[in-house]
């Protein structure tokens, strides 16, 4: 997975392996073009990273979350809250319905 964050002049590169259920993955990419799916998640199976689209009669919210614990306790969390609009959602639900998917 690789997420990357342009803002406040500051980049933000996420680069992970990551294991997704087949049918968690169907039902995000799929709900993207469903009007009444308010919110969508996409998550790991360990759920240590969640993407979330929250859609609403304003407009669409990305949320992106991270969570992890090391061996001595340190723990490390990223959240990006971002707004999408109407063009941003449609490149964003494009890629997903895109995705080759072998299953």
């Amino acid at each position: 997975m690789t997420v990357e964050f342009n803002q406040f002049g500051q980049k933000l590169l996420f680069l992970d392996r990551i294991w997704i259920i087949c049918s968690t993955w169907d039902l995000f990419a799929d709900g993207q073009s469903v009007d009444n799916c308010p919110t969508l998640e996409l998550f790991d199976i360990e759920r240590r990273v969640v993407l979330r689209i929250l859609k609403s009669t304003a407009g669409y919210r990305l949320s992106f979350e991270d969570s992890r614990t090391d061996l001595d306790g340190m723990v490390s969390e990223v959240t990006i809250l971002a707004p999408l609009d109407h063009d941003e959602f449609a490149v964003f639900a494009r890629e997903f319905a895109d995705f080759d998917r072998w299953w």
